[in-house]
């Protein structure tokens, strides 16, 4: 698709979105106890 506005992402890119790489590398969440993948 090549709709105006729509670009593809790399998977670099896509790993900047993580939860891994938001929160700070999630040790916080992990101590928590809640499920939690910090990647892809």
């Amino acid at each position: 698709v090549s709709w105006k506005g729509i670009q593809k992402m790399t998977p670099e890119l896509a790993d900047s979105f993580t939860g891994g790489k938001i929160y700070g590398g999630g040790q916080w969440i992990k101590n928590t106890g809640v499920p939690y993948n910090p990647g892809m």
